[in-house]
């Protein structure tokens, strides 16, 4: 887990959908900020595209990361830079079968 975690950062700074894509299970779900939901591995990586078109430079700094094997989750505390801005996050990702089955971000902290 701990390495799908570190791939799917990585994926996501090279904004390489296709990794995403084999990193989500079919019925992945993101919930940002409480605001937008996507449910559905075509939703999440439609909201991905659309935030890399926004964005050309985005890279994520790990700060802190713990992963529980027995719960399959993941709690990380990153930095988000998109182009000249910078964003915290904490970011929930929980597993089944090494995919990532859902992606929960909190802004701000």
């Amino acid at each position: 887990m701990i390495q799908l975690v570190q791939d799917y950062f990585d994926a996501f700074s090279a904004q390489n959908l296709e990794k995403l894509s084999e990193l989500y299970s079919d019925t992945v779900i993101l919930n940002e900020w409480n605001e937008n939901v996507f449910v559905g591995k075509q939703q999440v990586l439609e909201a991905n595209k659309k935030l890399f078109e926004q964005f050309k430079n985005i890279k994520i700094e790990v700060i802190t990361s713990k992963t529980d094997k027995d719960y399959r989750v993941s709690l990380n505390e990153i930095k988000v830079k998109l182009d000249t801005e910078s964003v915290k996050v904490v970011d929930i990702i929980r597993f089944y079968n090494n995919k990532i089955t859902s992606i929960t971000a909190y802004r701000g902290f």
